[in-house]
């Protein structure tokens, strides 16, 4: 067995590998060569990535992708963000060798520890990468809910502006996401360069992404971005689904119904745009969030398992 860079000309064989874990998930999406994307972010918010591909007599038999940047670094932090064994080639090492592979990396890069989420129906991934070092740290649910028609939005709070977000709106954005989450766990501050990446995904729109303002300052104390879930190959007919990418309220705010007023400022704007339902993901310790997606109606629809392993 060989370990190796990525070639672009492993696109195909990856792909494969990778769908044939769709087991693993129903809401994983297939691979096509046209969503594979190696140059993540571009030069403007400087990536650290690397793909490693186990090869097999010739055959490309798993991979792993790994990546961090400047923020994460300083927290000790590196992602793994997908490691595959090819089905046929299960129990036959590679997958212990791509851990090493792993391990390694992360620590030439300065990185303390390895992250990743599996998901919670996937015993066997779980019990595999908990054979090697992971720990079970954190479980993340995936909520659901359907959307009924003629959901208004909701009156701001006397005091309170409601409005999309617009050139400018980063530094302020980026203030207020700081606050709002810098109490939740395995929280990284965002930045300004970072914002400005989101806001150029394919799924963003502008309307989508609504903020809570002080009358007469100007500041933004809660705020909620709706996206279009990235399904392109979903089967015809299937309805569109939306998600609720971040929702927050700055703490000096909290308990005064904020939170549910931007949920349903987001729920309002994926009702407008055609959306059937609406995902988000939320901590499944975070009790009054769980409270509050639970009164308006979401569900569970999946669980993940967040694991870390130190390495440094």
């Amino acid at each position: 067995m060989q370990l190796r860079e990525f070639q672009m000309g492993d696109i195909p064989a990856i792909a494969a590998i990778r769908n044939a874990s769709i087991e693993l998930s129903p809401d994983f999406y297939s691979m096509t060569l046209d969503r594979f994307r190696y140059d993540f972010y571009g030069a403007d918010f400087p990536l650290t990535s690397r793909i490693v591909v186990a090869e097999q007599y010739g055959k490309v038999a798993g991979f792993y992708h790994l990546y961090t940047d400047e923020r994460l670094l300083a927290q000790g932090r590196s992602n793994l963000d997908s490691i595959h064994v090819a089905p046929d080639q299960r129990g036959a090492g590679v997958g212990s060798a791509l851990v090493a592979s792993v391990v390694e990396t992360a620590h030439g890069w300065g990185a303390r520890y390895v992250s990743t989420a599996i998901p919670e129906a996937s015993p066997r991934s779980l019990g595999f990468l908990e054979r090697h070092g992971f720990k079970r740290l954190r479980r993340f649910d995936l909520l659901r809910l359907a959307m009924q028609a003629g959901h208004n939005p909701p009156e701001p709070p006397p005091g309170f502006s409601l409005r999309a977000f617009q050139a400018g709106d980063e530094a302020r954005f980026v203030e207020a996401f700081n606050a709002a989450f810098a109490d939740h766990w395995d929280f990284v501050p965002l930045e300004a360069p970072e914002v400005q990446l989101w806001n150029r995904r394919a799924t963003f729109d502008p309307e989508g992404c609504l903020l809570l303002t002080v009358e007469g300052t100007g500041e933004v104390v809660a705020f909620v971005t709706v996206l279009q879930q990235a399904e392109p190959d979903a089967p015809a007919g299937q309805p569109a689904v939306a998600r609720i990418f971040e929702m927050g309220v700055v703490p000096a705010l909290r308990r005064r119904g904020l939170g549910y007023v931007m949920l349903q400022t987001g729920l309002a704007y994926a009702a407008s745009h055609g959306f059937t339902a609406v995902d988000l993901v939320t901590d499944a310790e975070s009790e009054a969030g769980l409270h509050l997606y639970a009164k308006v109606g979401f569900t569970e629809k999946r669980s993940s398992i967040v694991l870390h392993r130190q390495v440094g």
